[in-house]
């Protein structure tokens, strides 16, 4: 209900500590419940808890996507969809193949997966003017604004008709639990099951399973890191990839423990290690606003943006190689590797 202006609560400090109190109680029933959730389940049974929640959060989001949408309102959409992607990453061998009645063999995963990758990219090429506008300094212009948004709304009618006409919800909500789906090397994510042995056992629980999973992929990611420090800059394609490479192995660990509680214990939640990380991911962002605002130079053909952010970039670069060294980047990814064993 509004207040007068002349309003004045008898007791604010007393009113202050009681929502205080019930905040806590309520952020700690909340992790209890979410603990007990995801504690003791199957693989098969973390998927389908898992990517259910993924799917809402991201109708959620899509439902906000309209033709007066600016670029930076995406921004949780965009994140939504990525979650998504890598939980059916994750989860792809709880999700089979499907014979249908012509003996086709489908595989609705992928095929899901595909129409989350145009997603991802289209939203994230609209979500991009804003980022990179700012990296740039300089703000896109209203054809290109009106043009990338319609091709996000387009999409958002294309991944609803998907949805409906595919049955994706009674596909997710029901994984199989014993005898996984063999997935080729070309099916598995670039980033996760890809370039590990590990594969999910029915022996082994869910969270335990990805546990392993992520101290792999920081493993890898460590492995990375030791390339990159010696690049003289980023200009390079393959220079480049190594960067992207462990940006997003970093946040896929700390995703997947914002995610499913579990993978993260409290020693590590308040751990250097993972702070170390967060900020670490911190600064391979900006500097991956940099390149995406340098791309865009280069299609345009701006000769003095494109010098501009060329001598910016090598000085973001160089300082951020200093901080490795400094806060011993290397050590925390081992480190917390060496916990999730």
């Amino acid at each position: 209900m509004p207040k007068s202006a002349s309003y004045k609560p008898k007791n604010p400090c007393g009113g202050t500590i009681l929502k205080l109190l019930i905040l806590s109680f309520v952020l700690i029933f909340s992790s209890l419940t979410k603990s007990e959730e995801f504690s003791g389940k199957s693989y098969g049974e973390l998927a389908k808890i898992s990517t259910e929640k993924g799917l809402e959060r991201v109708l959620t989001e899509v439902a906000l996507l309209i033709h007066s949408t600016p670029p930076f309102e995406t921004k949780k959409l965009r994140k939504e969809i990525g979650n998504l992607k890598l939980l059916l990453d994750v989860f792809s061998f709880a999700y089979p193949k499907i014979k249908k009645n012509d003996h086709k063999v489908i595989d609705p995963l992928m095929e899901f997966r595909s129409v989350l990758d145009e997603g991802y990219e289209v939203v994230g090429t609209f979500k991009d003017l804003a980022d990179s506008g700012s990296a740039s300094g300089s703000l896109p212009s209203n054809d290109e604004l009106v043009a990338l948004r319609s091709k996000a709304i387009n999409w958002k009618k294309k991944i609803l008709e998907h949805i409906y006409d595919e049955n994706i919800k009674n596909y997710l909500s029901t994984p199989l639990d014993s005898s996984f789906q063999n997935r080729t090397i070309e099916d598995l994510h670039k980033y996760t099951w890809r370039q590990i042995s590990l594969r999910p056992n029915s022996g082994i629980d869910g969270v335990t399973t990805l546990k392993m999973m992520c101290s792999e992929v920081l493993l890898q990611s460590n492995r990375h890191l030791n390339s990159m420090i010696a690049f003289d800059d980023l200009f390079e394609l393959e220079r480049e990839e190594f960067f992207h490479s462990i940006r997003k192995e970093m946040r896929i660990v700390l995703k997947l423990s914002e995610m499913i509680e579990g993978i993260f214990n409290n020693e590590i939640n308040n751990g250097t290690e993972k702070q170390t990380i967060l900020l670490a991911v911190e600064k391979f962002g900006a500097i991956h606003d940099l390149i995406m605002a340098l791309h865009r130079a280069n299609n345009k053909k701006n000769e003095a943006k494109i010098e501009e952010l060329k001598n910016k970039l090598v000085g973001e670069f160089i300082g951020l190689k200093n901080w490795i060294n400094e806060f011993d980047l290397t050590s925390s990814l081992q480190s917390l590797s060496s916990q999730l064993q």
